[in-house]
């Protein structure tokens, strides 16, 4: 039989061994890019090593108490004599402006345009007048405040007090949440200021998880 043998030319040949090198050398782009990419994910920092970051980082300032006795649902509490700087109002619900007052004297506009480190907790107060919203002075001024150069903020030096404290988290209604512990506390109401309640906040209110709120009465002094 007769056998039929094929001749490539060499411009054939040539133009073969270009497209071998090609493929060969968009393979090798492929294996480097990959190797790239799995360096750099493990050189990236984990979720978990964030999370270790964020624990590390330091706490503020918390206004400290003694537990002096507990009870079924809230808890009597002993809390020192301390300076803070508050702003009233007559509206109790957001948009009062109290807020943008206090942060501004922390921020600086005060006496002394000093930047205050942020203590917590943030101290409500409601009363039949309106509402009371304090945040702690520094430990480190106590002393010596510096004084509020704009208007509707004053320096206010509350005396020690005992309270009966209940505990919740997330976004509780604080008017719903007081009236669960007045009810609680009715039967020792002689040793009770149901005048007025006191909430306090730990987080602001971008903060979703984790969250703290106390809701206080305090103690009568003579009781």
């Amino acid at each position: 039989d007769p056998v039929i043998i094929l001749v490539l030319s060499d411009p054939c040949r040539k133009r073969c061994y270009s497209i071998q090198l090609v493929t060969m050398k968009l393979a090798m782009s492929s294996v480097t890019l990959l190797l790239i990419l799995i360096n750099s994910a493990r050189s990236a920092p984990s979720i978990s090593d964030a999370s270790q970051q964020a624990v590390i980082r330091p706490e503020r300032e918390r206004v400290a108490y003694s537990v002096l006795q507990v009870f079924d649902g809230y808890e009597e509490r002993s809390y020192p004599a301390r300076k803070w700087f508050c702003a009233f109002s007559t509206f109790t619900g957001r948009g009062s402006g109290m807020w943008r007052k206090l942060d501004g004297y922390r921020k600086g506009a005060n006496s002394r345009s000093m930047a205050l480190e942020m203590v917590s907790p943030v101290m409500s107060t409601y009363t039949a007048e309106g509402r009371q919203q304090c945040i702690p002075l520094p430990t480190s001024v106590q002393s010596d405040p510096p004084q509020p150069s704009g208007p509707g903020v004053t320096i206010v030096e509350k005396q020690a007090m005992v309270v009966f404290a209940a505990t919740m988290g997330g976004f509780p209604d604080i008017g719903e949440e007081a009236e669960l512990l007045r009810n609680k506390l009715e039967t020792r109401a002689a040793e009770i200021d149901f005048t007025r309640y006191m909430k306090m906040g730990y987080q602001s209110p971008y903060v979703l998880k984790n969250r703290k709120t106390d809701i206080m009465y305090r103690k009568n002094v003579a009781a």
